[in-house]
């Protein structure tokens, strides 16, 4: 449970620095609406796009995680000799795991909202 517990910490800093950049990226979002020169914004743009950029590889990382968090799960409960989802420790492995995935998805959706501004 340990190793778990460690993997989920790493998608949680992961998770972190993705809301990092997306406040990054609202803040040049409400920047871009002040900016009149064209080699400024033409900056901006440059670095917002990069940051997008950024945050689709991390978030692709971060969902090949929480499957190989997935698949650790599955291989756990075949190795415990279970055959249903009675043991605590299974449970809470898949509650860490899929509130991990909700909180993603919950990130990425404001991500998109923003993409649409």
């Amino acid at each position: 449970m340990g190793i778990f517990l460690e993997e989920a910490e790493k998608v949680k800093t992961e998770r972190g620095s993705l809301r990092d950049i997306l406040d990054s990226l609202q803040q040049a979002n409400e920047e871009s609406k002040s900016l009149h020169k064209v080699e400024e914004l033409k900056a901006l743009r440059s670095r917002i796009n990069t940051n997008i950029v950024v945050v689709l590889k991390k978030a692709r990382t971060i969902q090949t995680q929480l499957e190989e968090m997935d698949r650790a799960n599955a291989a756990n409960q075949r190795l415990s000799g279970l055959k249903d989802d009675t043991t605590t420790i299974y449970r809470t492995r898949i509650a860490v795991t899929n509130r991990l995935r909700k909180k993603l998805n919950e990130l990425m959706m404001e991500f998109q909202g923003l993409r649409q501004i």
